[in-house]
């Protein structure tokens, strides 16, 4: 078991602004120190501080072989990430080594399997399943927000906002690749039950609580919201696999791969992006999309270039097309009638809204067509 406390990991750990982060780095850490230690003595590290010792001689044909190791286990896809915590640990302490002859060790990408969603009566089946009120909430969270997993891990209380009947979130907080997005009214009030009962057991909640928490260590101690500790990317997506098991839900298999056509996690995320590129919107007898492209991307947290770069719209701004598209991310039949409902009435009130300028604009060109007449007959 690795010491937490020394003073070459906690100096590292503290300067990672992202719990997200945070957690990544330190697992993949513990992961890459753990596989050292199936070598030959020699190669073995026992502890941080040993490893921050380490030379670039020493280091790289380990990286080199760990790379080997990982292309054997590991989706190919997936394998850079496992570098990321033994990388950025060692660059913390200054050990050199050759990243651009590391990169051209990774196996070569494969096209990505994962890539269809959820549809709406599976999801309902993941929310009849979900076995906790923790479960609910994270699944109708994540189909609702279109938040990425690592997104989720570490998200914190003061990350979440009410906005009208819905929430606000901020996620990836005072990172560069921070972004704001959005929970529908049927996700806010799944999430308000978990918090609640959270508190019900002794939980102190802050604005530093965890979003989401272990639930495992959660019941073990509610003396202390310090003591919770964030649910993690791991295991959001184990718990999804007996979920997805009791619903009965079939994935499709990719051929000749460990592979599934809906991904456990990122399906929800695809079933958002769905969602929201399917809102509609009628303008005569045409319908076109509810929400421009570039208010989608920046919803789903993506950078888009120079238009993302360039194009900075206010958070507000930003709700007003989201509750365009509530109605396709409501999952309940009964509640997505309801929002469908809702939004047929705020359009009929805009369009009474825009008749009634439209006339005060006939109005005054009326006006003005009689007072032009007056000044002709001088």
């Amino acid at each position: 078991m690795l010491d937490k406390t020394e003073k070459t990991f906690t100096d590292f750990i503290h300067d990672i602004r992202s719990d997200a982060t945070k957690g990544n780095y330190a697992r993949t850490l513990d992961q890459f120190i753990s596989w050292t230690q199936t070598l030959e003595k020699k190669n073995q590290f026992k502890s941080y501080t040993a490893l921050s010792k380490t030379t670039k001689v020493k280091i790289q044909p380990l990286l080199e072989s760990y790379i080997q190791f990982l292309s054997d286990e590991k989706y190919p896809n997936s394998v850079p990430k496992y570098l990321d915590g033994p990388k950025a640990f060692l660059s913390h302490h200054d050990i050199d080594y050759n990243n651009k002859r590391l990169r051209k060790k990774y196996p070569k990408k494969k096209k990505p399997a994962g890539n269809e969603a959820y549809s709406i009566e599976q999801i309902q089946k993941l929310v009849d399943n979900a076995g906790s009120k923790r479960n609910k909430s994270l699944i109708l969270c994540v189909a609702s927000s279109g938040v990425r997993v690592g997104g989720i891990a570490g998200l914190r209380l003061r990350n979440i906002v009410d906005v009208e009947d819905c929430k606000l979130i901020v996620v990836y907080e005072n990172e560069e690749e921070e972004y704001v997005t959005f929970i529908t009214p049927e996700a806010r009030k799944a999430f308000e039950e978990y918090i609640e009962e959270r508190k019900s057991h002794g939980e102190k909640i802050t604005g530093e609580s965890y979003a989401f928490i272990h639930e495992k260590v959660a019941h073990s101690n509610f003396k202390n919201y310090d003591k919770y500790k964030p649910i993690t990317e791991e295991l959001i997506r184990q718990l999804m696999l007996p979920i997805i098991k009791n619903a009965k839900i079939d994935r499709k298999r990719v051929s000749g791969t460990k592979r599934y056509r809906i991904a456990e996690v990122h399906g929800l995320r695809k079933f958002f992006a769905t969602a929201v590129n399917r809102a509609k919107i009628e303008v005569g007898h045409m319908e076109i999309p509810a929400i421009s492209h570039n208010d989608i991307e920046k919803i789903l947290g993506h950078k888009n270039g120079l238009k993302g770069l360039y194009y900075d719209p206010q958070n507000l701004d930003l709700f007003k097309e989201y509750k365009k598209a509530i109605h396709e991310l409501t999952i309940s039949a009964v509640k997505r009638t309801l929002a469908e409902n809702l939004r047929l009435e705020e359009e009929k009130s805009e369009l009474q809204n825009n008749s009634k300028k439209l006339d005060e604009c006939f109005k005054q060109i009326d006006d003005l067509k009689k007072k032009l007449n007056k000044f002709q007959t001088f």
